[in-house]
Parts: C-alpha cells; sequence; structure tokens
C-alpha cells in the first residue's frame, strides 16, 4: 500500500475542536480548524456521508479562516429524524453557521447532495451568508443519493460487520484508485462505531447512512 503523503497526515494531526448544537430537536455535531475569530468556511458533506470526509481538506483551507464540518441530521455523530427534507437540512447548516460565526463573513460549500442543501440555504436565507458554492451536485435532475433512498437503496438500517476490518474492507471507491487507498482507508474508519455485542464478540456497524426513513426533499 503506498503510505500517506506527508500534508495528508499533517492535515489529520491538526487541531480540531468538536461541537453540538441542538436544530428542531435533534442534536447535530459540528468539526471545526482554525481562529475562531476569522471568516467562516462551513462544509457540507454529500449523502450517506459525514463531516470527517473533510478532515483532510478542512485544515488547508485556515488561512484566514475557520473551517468549519457540520454531521447533517441521519449522518455521522447527528441525531436521526423520523423525516428529512433538503429545508431541515439547510436550517442545519445554518445554525451551524451562525455558531461557526459571523454568518455575513460565511461562504458554505457543499458536495454532491450537501451543494443540494447549500442551494436551498441559499435560496431561504441568502442574504445571511457571504456565499454558497455546489461541488459536483446534480442541479437539473434528482442527486444519485436522492434516488436511491426513494429505491429504497440507501438510508436504510445500519450495516452490521463482524469486526471493524471488515467493514473497512467493504469501503473502496469505484473506481478503485490505488495509490489514494490512505483516504478511503480514513474515511473508511472514521465511518464505523461499535454497535455493542451481537452473538459471539463485538460487532461493528456503519454510522453515516443510518436514517429512518427516505428523505423527503
Amino acid at each position: 500500500m503506498t503510505p500517506p503523503p506527508a500534508w495528508f497526515s499533517a492535515a489529520l494531526a491538526a487541531p480540531v475542536q468538536e461541537g453540538v448544537i441542538t436544530v428542531d430537536g435533534a442534536s447535530i455535531a459540528y468539526r471545526a480548524w482554525g481562529d475562531p475569530d476569522g471568516r467562516s468556511i462551513v462544509l457540507v458533506h454529500g449523502g450517506a456521508a459525514h463531516s470527517r470526509w473533510w478532515d483532510h481538506i478542512a485544515p488547508m483551507l485556515t488561512d484566514g479562516w475557520r473551517v468549519v464540518a457540520v454531521d447533517l441530521s441521519g449522518h455521522g455523530d447527528s441525531d436521526r429524524r423520523d423525516r428529512y427534507s433538503l429545508d431541515t437540512w439547510a436550517r442545519e447548516v445554518l445554525a451551524v453557521v451562525a455558531e461557526a460565526g459571523s454568518a455575513a463573513a460565511s461562504v458554505v460549500i457543499g458536495h454532491s447532495m450537501g451543494g443540494l442543501v447549500t442551494l436551498r440555504l441559499a435560496t431561504l436565507a441568502g442574504p445571511e451568508i457571504a456565499g454558497a458554492v455546489a461541488i459536483d451536485s446534480p442541479v437539473r435532475d434528482m442527486a444519485p443519493e436522492d434516488r436511491a433512498a426513494r429505491q429504497h437503496r440507501a438510508f436504510g438500517p445500519l450495516r452490521v460487520y463482524p469486526t471493524p476490518e471488515a467493514a473497512v474492507a467493504r469501503f473502496r471507491p469505484i473506481p478503485d484508485q490505488p495509490t489514494l487507498a490512505y483516504i478511503a482507508d480514513h474515511v473508511a474508519a472514521t465511518s464505523i462505531r461499535a454497535a455493542g455485542a451481537a452473538g459471539r464478540g463485538s460487532s461493528t456497524r456503519m454510522s453515516s447512512p443510518g436514517t429512518t426513513s427516505p428523505p423527503s426533499c
């Protein structure tokens, strides 16, 4: 396996703060890097992802900026809801923007489904933020995550594996990129959590995709 480059290891070792706020009755977790008094960049992950997908990117954006990555409800360490919508997720992001500092000096950047959330935020509260950026978001078509959810192929029960190694082994991008395996390994390792005893030995479950019902966008 190709060892991770120095910049990647340095990014993962950068100091990070963790916080939680309550939005519409759900606890929303976030991670933050950089000067709390700086302008803010708020990063919004895609469907079935979570804030730690930004761990190797966020620290490199902190020159003059406070960088915050949010766990949308139903993802990562945030609470699950009975129903999900772009409006709800947009309110969660706006709350994190306000928590991060001055909303008027904040730029929100969303990837894939997170880009749709970001665009919805811009529609609902555009004058309250400094800018909105959508990356790789199918703005003229249904998002792949939303289509999968409506077909009950995503956002279902959490998958349970017998060991952490078995769970991590199942996580590989398509097409596989062996030279970037260190990124996939980090994302996989931060996407699992102990599920407690189940049968013989302990179990590990994927933590990110576990919503209780498909998103209603």
